[in-house]
């Protein structure tokens, strides 16, 4: 039998040299009035076998932050705009506020992963110039992580995350909503969790965060029960399977 696999690896943004910055963006107003705010983003794409780019996503996110350009949530966001293949992106007529840009790297067929900007605070008074906050490097998920259920208790390991300081651990019970677990401070990369009901499926993801600024979250990892939970809940499980 010959299989072929997909080989294909994930595109990717390069640094700006001297520094840790993956977009360089600029926002100007444009239009009648100053109604609209303009976002022109920068950035070297690369693909480790040459590929071409393709299907870039741009987007423009909202995010709630104070006249000091401090975060007042920094796991929340609300898309306000994206495109698809372009470099440049136009938000809402008149919006005022602070927002969050990112850029996910694709090919034809892989997306890389999602790539974020300084904050950039867009003022609502006449006037006033729009303002981009002291850049933070964003952690990028290139998270590896495991989880074990052991009755009760589930147990999730993950690698360190570049940049990041801090972890927000979601779980989800079956196929529900996402519920926020834990919060975990680096440079720890582990946690322990508590669930109700032992016996239904539970999966995990992992958003990790520097200060007022979040990367993506992580693949969703399914946790796996340790063996002596098994056994357990299914005690015949073992002479099924033909292991002594």
């Amino acid at each position: 039998m010959i299989i072929k696999l997909d080989w294909e690896f994930p595109p990717f943004l390069v640094k700006e040299s001297g520094s840790d910055r993956w977009l360089r963006s600029t926002a100007n107003y444009s239009g009648i009035d100053r109604g609209q705010a303009t976002i022109q983003v920068d950035y070297e794409y690369a693909q480790q076998d040459g590929l071409p780019e393709e299907g870039t996503i741009l987007r423009v996110y909202g995010v709630d932050t104070d006249s000091t350009c401090q975060s007042g949530s920094s796991h929340g966001r609300k898309l306000l705009a994206s495109a698809i293949g372009k470099r440049q992106i136009t938000l809402p007529s008149h919006f005022s506020g602070s927002i969050a840009i990112s850029v996910t790297p694709a090919t034809a067929k892989r997306a890389g992963f999602e790539y974020f900007s300084e904050i950039i605070r867009i003022p609502g008074i006449k006037g006033e110039k729009i303002q981009a906050c002291a850049y933070v490097p964003t952690p990028v998920n290139f998270l590896n992580a495991f989880a074990m259920q052991y009755g009760r208790e589930i147990k999730a390991y993950w690698s360190p995350v570049e940049y990041a300081t801090d972890y927000l651990v979601e779980l989800r019970e079956n196929e529900g909503d996402w519920l926020r677990a834990s919060y975990v401070k680096g440079p720890n990369s582990e946690v322990d969790l508590e669930v109700f009901d032992p016996q239904a499926h539970y999966s995990l993801r992992i958003k990790p965060c520097n200060g007022a600024v979040c990367g993506s979250y992580s693949k969703i990892i399914n946790v796996v029960r340790s063996p002596i939970e098994l056994a357990t809940l299914f005690p015949n499980i073992f002479s099924i399977l033909r292991i002594p």
